[in-house]
C-alpha cells in the first residue's frame, strides 16, 4: 500500500474499524438467514454462521494488517503507555528530566560557544594559512609590534610566505553635526590580496593610492548601512575624516571585517621614507600579516624568518634582543587566555553531563528493580521479550525527548545570557547560535546511558522464570551487583562534583584576591571623559584647550579637582630602549624594558592620590620652552638606577644622538594601570605642556556621585570646541571593573556549573538511599523487632551514605589536584593545591551527602516493625 494511503488510513482508523465491523455483521446476518431458510432455529443459525465464519477479532486483525500501519499504531500505544508510566512516577520523572535537561542544555550551550568562538574557521578564504608576524623580545618572550624597515626585510627574504601586508589600527574623527570617534585601519595595498577579499561595491586600495597618499577610503558594510542607509550611490561621496575630505571608493561585503568589527574605514598606509625617523629599526608600531605558500608550514616559515632576524640583529644595534614570532591568525584573534578559559568551562560542562547521565542511570536502575513484579506479571500474561524491551525503550525515548526539549530551551537561554553578560572582546561571540548537531550528540549520549541502565535489568529479568520472579520479587538475587553499580555511579558523581567545586573555589579565591589588590591610586568619585582632536590639527592645540577646559570644569559645582592624562589605564606596551646616565660610570648601554609613557598636567598625581617618593612633581614652570623633565615610577627607577638616587639623573628614549636628554625630577609610587593581576611596569611621566597629545582624558574628582556631572561636562566641552567629539563618559571604577570582567565571567560560569554538579550529586545520593531504605523495609523491621534502636538505624543509614560520599570525595580530591595544575595560569596568588578550596569543597560535599542521607535515614528509623514484617 502507498505510504500516504497508510497514513491516511491510520488517521481514519476509527471510521474504518466501524465500517469493517458493520460489514462483518452484515455477512454474519446473511449467513444466519441462509441457515434459517434451511430449517434451523435462529439461535442455531447464528451459532452455525459464527462457526463457519471463524474468529471475528482474528479477521479484523488480518484486515488491519492488510490495511498497514500496525507498527505505527503500536508505537503510538507505547508512547501513550510510556507517558502514563512517567506520570505515575512524578518524583522519578521530575528528577530524571531535570538532570538530563541541565546536562543537555549546558553541554549544548558551551559546545556551541566553543565551536563559534574557536573551532569555526575565520571568515576569510583558506583562513588556516593566514599568520601574523610580531617582533619578539627574546629576553621576556613577549610579542611586540614591528618597524616598517624590519617588515620590509622579512618580506624580501622570505620564500615560505606569499606576501606580507602591513596595517595599523588608528582612531579617527568623523565630522558632522555631531562629531564622533571611530576606528579605522591604515592598510597597505596588498592587504586585501593577502586576505583574498574584494569590495562588494567599488574597488580596493591600489599602489597609486599608497604612493600618492590619496584621500580615499573603503567603508565597512555595517557602517554603510548604519550611517549611510545602504545607499547604492555611496561611491564618490566624500566625508570629513580627521579634518580631510575623504572619498569613498568601495564598500566591503557583508560579514567581512578586519581586524575587528569596530573598524569602519580602510585608508592608505603611507610607508615612511628611508631617511624618515619613523623608519627606524627595532620596535615599531606596525602589525603584519601574511599567507603561507601552498606547500609551506608554520615551522618552516618560523625557522626562515628567525635566521633573517638574527642577521638583522647583528647588523642593527636597535634590533638588540629582538627576534620574530609567527602566530596563526585564528590563535591571535582568540588569544591563549580565552582559549584556556573556554576549554576549562567545556571540561566542566562535560563533567556536568556525565554527572547528569550517572544520576539518571542510578534512578533508572532503582526504578527498574522496583518494577520486577510488573515485568514478571506481563511475561506471565504472554508478553514477549521483544515487546517488553520495545515498551521500555519507548519510555526511555520519551523521557529523553522531553529532557531534550527543555535542554534546548535552556541552551538558547544560556547562549543568549552568555552573549549578554560576557565582557567585551570575545571574538565572534555575537555570531554564536545553538548548534543542533551538538544538541543531537548530547541527546544521543543521554539516550544511550538511559537505555543502558533502563534496559539492562529488563533484559536480565526476561531470561528468568516469571513464577520465581513473582515469588521473590522483593529479594532479587541479582540485586547485589546492581547495588554495587549504583554505588559506583554515586561515587563517580561525587568525585566529579569535588573536582568542579574545588576548581570553582580556587577561581573564586583568585578573584577575591584580585579585587583586594591596591591599584596604587584612589578610584572613588573619579569621572573620565576621553577627548581627541582631529589629526589635521597640531597636537599643540591641546595646550590652550586643556588650560581653558580645566578652568571651566574646576568652576563647576561639586568638582574637587581636575587633571588631564594621555591615558587612564594602559594596554600592552612595547619594550623601549632607554639610555640612562649613571653616577661615576661611563656605561650608557641601553636597557630594553616594557615602558609606558604618559603626559599629564601638574594636578594629576594629587588628583589620583599617587604618593610622591622623592623629588617633586610638575609645576607651571615646566613649560614648552623649559628643559625637558620627567617623573618616573619606582619600577623604572629600580631598573635604571638600582643603587642610586634617580633624582637629577638623565635618560634618553632611544639610541639617536639627536634625541634630547631628559632630567628626572621626581619618583612616584607604582600604579597597576594595565590589569590588577599584572605587576606594575616601568612608567615615565612628562608635563603635558612639553609633550601634548591629540588624545587626552579629562579626569574629574567629584564630591558626590560622579556620573551626575556628565551632562555639565559635555556642555562645557561643546561650548569651548564643538569639533571635539565626546566619547562615553564613565568612571575609573568601571574601567577597572572591565579589566577583571573576563575573570568574573569565567569564575561565575564555573561556579554555576559546580553548584549544579553539587545539587545533582545530592539528588543522586538521596535517590540511592531512599531506594535502599524502601527495599530494606523488611530487614529494618526485623532489626527493630530484635532490639535495634532508632538512633542505631539512623546512624547506620547515614554511615552508608557518608561512606559513598567519602569514597567519591577522596577520589575527587586527587583529580582536583591534577586538574588545578592545568589551569594554574588562571589563578592569582592561589596555589594550584589550595588547601582552603579543597577543604571547602570536601566539607560542602559531605554536608550535602549528610543532608541527602538524613531524610531517608530518619524515615528508616521510624519504620513500624509490625508493618515492616507484614511487608512483602
Amino acid at each position: 500500500m502507498n505510504p500516504f494511503r497508510k497514513l491516511a488510513a491510520l488517521c481514519r482508523k476509527e471510521k474504518l474499524d466501524r465500517d469493517m465491523a458493520e460489514e462483518i455483521r452484515f455477512h454474519l446476518e446473511q449467513r444466519a438467514a441462509d441457515h434459517v431458510g434451511d430449517g434451523l432455529s435462529p439461535d442455531e443459525a447464528r451459532f452455525a454462521a459464527q462457526r463457519m465464519f471463524g474468529g471475528v477479532e482474528q479477521i479484523k486483525e488480518r484486515c488491519r494488517e492488510q490495511r498497514g500501519g500496525l507498527w505505527l499504531e503500536s508505537v503510538v500505544r507505547d508512547v501513550r503507555h510510556g507517558v502514563r508510566m512517567l506520570t505515575h512516577s512524578p518524583g522519578f520523572t521530575f528528577a530524571s528530566v531535570l538532570s538530563l535537561a541541565l546536562g543537555i542544555g549546558a553541554t549544548t550551550a558551551m559546545f556551541s560557544i566553543l565551536d563559534g568562538v574557536i573551532l569555526q574557521p575565520l571568515p576569510y578564504p583558506d583562513s588556516d594559512r593566514l599568520i601574523t608576524l610580531w617582533t619578539e623580545n627574546r629576553r621576556q618572550g613577549s610579542r611586540l609590534t614591528s618597524s616598517y624597515a624590519n617588515i620590509a626585510d622579512w618580506k624580501n627574504a622570505s620564500r615560505t610566505l606569499q606576501d606580507i601586508a602591513v596595517f595599523d589600527p588608528v582612531s579617527l574623527i568623523v565630522s558632522g553635526d555631531e562629531p564622533r570617534r571611530t576606528s579605522g585601519l591604515l592598510a597597505s595595498a596588498n592587504l586585501s590580496a593577502v586576505l583574498r577579499v574584494q569590495p562588494m561595491i567599488g574597488r580596493t586600495l591600489t599602489e597609486e593610492d599608497i604612493t600618492q597618499n590619496a584621500p580615499v577610503a573603503i567603508l565597512s558594510h555595517a557602517a554603510w548601512l548604519e550611517h549611510h542607509g545602504g545607499r547604492p550611490d555611496i561611491l564618490g561621496r566624500t566625508m570629513s575624516i580627521d579634518g580631510r575630505l575623504i572619498e569613498i571608493v568601495g564598500v566591503w561585503p557583508e560579514g567581512f571585517h578586519f581586524p575587528d568589527k569596530a573598524t569602519e574605514f580602510w585608508l592608505p598606509f603611507m610607508p615612511p621614507s628611508v631617511n624618515d625617523g619613523a623608519n627606524a629599526r627595532g620596535v615599531g608600531a606596525l602589525r603584519a600579516i601574511s599567507r603561507l605558500v601552498p606547500d609551506g608550514t608554520l615551522a618552516q616559515a618560523q625557522a626562515e624568518l628567525a635566521t633573517v632576524a638574527a642577521a638583522l640583529e647583528r647588523e642593527h644595534p636597535a634590533n638588540r634582543d629582538l627576534g620574530v614570532r609567527l602566530v596563526p591568525l585564528a590563535e591571535q584573534i582568540v588569544g591563549r587566555d580565552l582559549r584556556d578559559a573556554l576549554v576549562l568551562l567545556l571540561a566542566a560542562v562535560g563533567a556536568v553531563l556525565v554527572i547528569a547521565c550517572s544520576n539518571v542511570g542510578n534512578l533508572m536502575l532503582a526504578r527498574s528493580l522496583g518494577r520486577q513484579r510488573e515485568f514478571a506479571l506481563r511475561i506471565s500474561l504472554g508478553a514477549t521479550r521483544a515487546r517488553l524491551v520495545a515498551q521500555l525503550l519507548t519510555e526511555n525515548v520519551v523521557l529523553c525527548l522531553i529532557a531534550a526539549g527543555l535542554g534546548l530551551l535552556l541552551a538558547f537561554f544560556t547562549v543568549n545570557a552568555v552573549r549578554t553578560l560576557a565582557p567585551p572582546g570575545i571574538p565572534r561571540l555575537d555570531e554564536t547560535t545553538v548548534d543542533l548537531r551538538i544538541l543531537a550528540f548530547a541527546l544521543l549520549v543521554s539516550l544511550a546511558s538511559v537505555c543502558f541502565f533502563g534496559l539492562a535489568p529488563a533484559l536480565s529479568s526476561t531470561r528468568r522464570d516469571a513464577a520465581s520472579m513473582l515469588r521473590n520479587s522483593s529479594r532479587d538475587s541479582s540485586e547485589a551487583p546492581r547495588r554495587r553499580l549504583r554505588n559506583a555511579l554515586v561515587v563517580a558523581e561525587f568525585a566529579l562534583a569535588v573536582m568542579l567545586l574545588a576548581g570553582a573555589g580556587m577561581l573564586v579565591r583568585s578573584f577575591m584576591n584580585l579585587m583586594a589588590v591596591d591599584p596604587g591610586f584612589r578610584t572613588e568619585n573619579l569621572l573620565v571623559a576621553p577627548l581627541r582632536l582631529p589629526a589635521s590639527r597640531p597636537a599643540g592645540d591641546t595646550i590652550p584647550l586643556a588650560t581653558t577646559l580645566i578652568e571651566r570644569i574646576r568652576a563647576l559645582p561639586g568638582v574637587s579637582s581636575v587633571a588631564l592624562s594621555e591615558e587612564v589605564l594602559l594596554g600592552d606596551r612595547n619594550a623601549r630602549l632607554i639610555v640612562a646616565e649613571r653616577s661615576g660610570s661611563t656605561d650608557t648601554a641601553p636597557l630594553r624594558v616594557p615602558l609606558a609613557i604618559d603626559a599629564v598636567t601638574s594636578d594629576y598625581f594629587r588628583l589620583m592620590g599617587v604618593p610622591l617618593r622623592g623629588g617633586r612633581i610638575f609645576s607651571d614652570f615646566d613649560g614648552p620652552d623649559a628643559p625637558p623633565v620627567a617623573v618616573v615610577n619606582e619600577t623604572l627607577a629600580r631598573q635604571l638606577w638600582p643603587a642610586e638616587n634617580p633624582i637629577g639623573r638623565r635618560l634618553r628614549l632611544g639610541l639617536g644622538a639627536r634625541l634630547p636628554w631628559i632630567t628626572v625630577v621626581g619618583v612616584v609610587a607604582d600604579q597597576r594601570r594595565q590589569q590588577l593581576d599584572r605587576p606594575p611596569i616601568a612608567q615615565i611621566f612628562f608635563p603635558w605642556a612639553q609633550n601634548p597629545s591629540r588624545g587626552m582624558n579629562l579626569i574629574v574628582r567629584t564630591e558626590a556621585e560622579p556620573t551626575a556631572l556628565a551632562p555639565a561636562l559635555r556642555a562645557a566641552v561643546r561650548s569651548i570646541d564643538p569639533t571635539v567629539p565626546i566619547e562615553a563618559i564613565t568612571t575609573v571604577r568601571k574601567l577597572l571593573d572591565r579589566t577583571v570582567a573576563p575573570r568574573r565571567f569565567h569564575t561565575g560560569i564555573l561556579a554555576a556549573f559546580a553548584i549544579i554538579a553539587l545539587l545533582l550529586a545530592g539528588v543522586g545520593i538521596f535517590g540511592l538511599m531512599h531506594y535502599s531504605v524502601s527495599r530494606r523495609t523488611r530487614e529494618i523491621g526485623v532489626r527493630t523487632a530484635l532490639g535495634a534502636s532508632a538512633p542505631q538505624i539512623l546512624r547506620q543509614i547515614l554511615a552508608e551514605g557518608l561512606t559513598l560520599a567519602g569514597a567519591g570525595v577522596t577520589i575527587g580530591l586527587g583529580g582536583a589536584v591534577a586538574m588545578s595544575r592545568a589551569f594554574s595560569a588562571l589563578l592569582y596568588e592561589v596555589s594550584p593545591i589550595d588547601p582552603v578550596s579543597l577543604i571547602a569543597a570536601t566539607l560542602a560535599l559531605i554536608a550535602i551527602a549528610a543532608l541527602a542521607s538524613f531524610l531517608p535515614a530518619r524515615r528508616a528509623s521510624r519504620i513500624d516493625p509490625m508493618i515492616a514484617l507484614r511487608a512483602e
